[in-house]
């Protein structure tokens, strides 16, 4: 009964602590994104953080598959991730996972295509 206790203690206290990491991190990269870039649109973040904060992944989103094609041959996806880790780094993240965290780059389109993000990741 304990362990469950515990258990649903960090769920409660760490998952939104770290989902307002993340926000703060991402914000802080989209602010500092050079404009020749292809505009991201959107992004999401989703994963099992409350069980351990390495199963964090984001999505930034580019709003046409053109825009993605142009965004990944101009090296945009590689900019992402190092803002991202060291936003997440400066805001806070358990430096340990940062390494692990999944960041990528899709487009809008292609999750409406699939039905939507949650139909189109899994």
């Amino acid at each position: 009964m304990l362990r469950t206790l515990s258990f649903l203690g960090r769920a409660v206290t760490l998952g939104p602590y770290y989902s307002f990491i993340v926000h703060r991190a991402v914000r802080d990269v989209l602010d500092h994104l050079p404009k020749e870039h292809p505009e991201i649109t959107d992004w999401l973040h989703y994963g099992a953080t409350y069980l351990d904060p390495k199963h964090l992944v984001i999505w930034y989103l580019v709003a046409t598959t053109a825009q993605l094609t142009t965004a990944r041959t101009g090296g945009i996806e590689d900019i992402l991730r190092k803002a991202t880790r060291a936003a997440l780094e400066a805001s806070g993240y358990p430096p340990l996972a940062v390494p692990h965290v999944h960041i990528g780059l899709e487009s809008q389109e292609n999750l409406d295509q699939a039905g939507g993000w949650y139909h189109y990741f899994h």
